[in-house]
């Protein structure tokens, strides 16, 4: 190795929040970069930052880093255009390191060009309160018979673009006419309830009743519905880590990520669809034929050891299967395989598999394919996003 050369080092993965009115991005870990030539003068600094496209194309148009301190290789990122959570509020990229600044020999840069690995980058744009409720109707008309009380006359509905719940809810409605004879109110439950863990139970309707016209109730039945289609992976309200749970939860140490983010050297998981999520970390989507992935047998040959412990946060999309008839039973799918991997042994092989049954979570296990029986273990899941953790199989 010639003095001077080697290359920077920065992190494998940034997660960034950036407030919508603003250009900086506050980064976790901090941007620095680091050179095992320093202190050597020119050879040890850091003299760049590159930002490459995203997986899904998006990201270095919008986004430059900069470097601050040539000696520490501080770096900032930065977006070059002013940004829209409306229009998009998560965005993903790479960025890389380059030394070798104003050294006598930059000339050989272009021929030997030492950047760092590439690192990704997801950056969640925070929303700012810019628009005011819009009224969906821009008039409302009703009409009733005088010398009556009605607790409903006409209702209205307005929105706000905003795109968070914090500054797109509407809070509440008021009459601004002076001596009208007409109240107004909410009209309706409240779509959002802040909820500190630990504090107890909250009442969810506290203002509801119910009037029976003073008939006999047998039985009254409601139903209610959580919305849980704009989170892509956990919780938004989630406290805990993923290194967190596995801690917690007693996972076997020593993890191997089998979808990472994708990247020259893991290439498997470039062609995947990806959701959005409340944490800015990657989320991939899988249909069970053309959105799959591969994982390489080195990869998979990490996974040493009489025990292990498999991770994952899944939530399955809306499926059209209907209750099987003798009609359906030919195009019904069955399973839906989540992971699977099948080793050759001495003189045979070994498979599992871990499957949505249903509304059951299933587990194949097949340790000897010529000889042993299999056996399958099955948990009844709610049809929910769920995390699961598996330790010690």
């Amino acid at each position: 190795m010639i003095p001077g050369f080697h290359k920077p080092w920065i992190e494998t993965e940034y997660q960034g929040i950036v407030m919508e009115n603003d250009n900086t991005v506050l980064l976790n870990p901090p941007l620095f970069a680091l050179d095992k030539d320093a202190p050597l003068h020119y050879a040890g600094e850091i003299c760049g930052f590159r930002v490459h496209n995203g997986p899904l194309g998006s990201g270095s148009v919008q986004f430059e880093a900069v470097v601050l301190d040539r000696s520490t290789g501080e770096g900032l990122v930065r977006s070059k255009e002013p940004l829209d959570c409306e229009s998009q509020r998560e965005h993903s990229f790479t960025i890389q390191a380059y030394d070798l600044c104003s050294s006598p020999l930059c000339f050989l840069a272009s021929h030997f060009s030492f950047p760092s690995l590439r690192a990704t980058v997801h950056v969640r744009v925070n929303d700012v309160n810019e628009f005011s409720p819009v009224f969906v109707e821009r008039r409302y008309e009703a009409s009733v018979p005088e010398g009556r009380l009605f607790d409903r006359i006409v209702r209205v509905e307005a929105l706000d673009a905003d795109c968070s719940p914090q500054y797109s809810q509407i809070c509440f409605y008021d009459i601004i006419t002076p001596n009208v004879p007409f109240a107004i109110d909410n009209d309706g439950w409240t779509k959002r309830v802040e909820y500190t863990p630990g504090s107890g139970s909250i009442p969810l309707f506290p203002s509801l009743h119910l009037e029976t016209c003073e008939e006999t109730v047998w039985n009254i039945q409601a139903t209610v519905e959580l919305q849980t289609g704009h989170i892509g992976k956990g919780c938004d309200r989630d406290s805990y880590s993923d290194r967190s749970v596995r801690r917690l939860c007693g996972a076997v140490r020593g993890e191997v990520d089998l979808l990472p983010p994708p990247s020259p050297a893991a290439n498997w998981t470039s062609a995947l669809p990806t959701l959005p999520s409340s944490d800015s970390s990657l989320v991939f989507s899988f249909n069970g034929s053309s959105h799959v992935a591969v994982v390489p047998d080195l990869v998979v040959s990490a996974l040493s050891g009489d025990h292990f412990t498999l991770q994952l946060w899944m939530r399955r999309g809306a499926t059209n299967i209907q209750p099987s008839t003798p009609q359906s039973r030919g195009n019904r799918k069955e399973e839906e395989t989540i992971v699977c991997s099948t080793v050759k042994n001495d003189d045979s092989y070994s498979h599992y598999s871990l499957s949505v049954h249903g509304c059951r979570l299933s587990l194949f296990y097949w340790p000897d394919v010529s000889a042993a029986r299999p056996v399958k273990f099955l948990w009844k899941l709610e049809q929910v996003p769920v995390e699961i953790l598996f330790p010690h199989f």
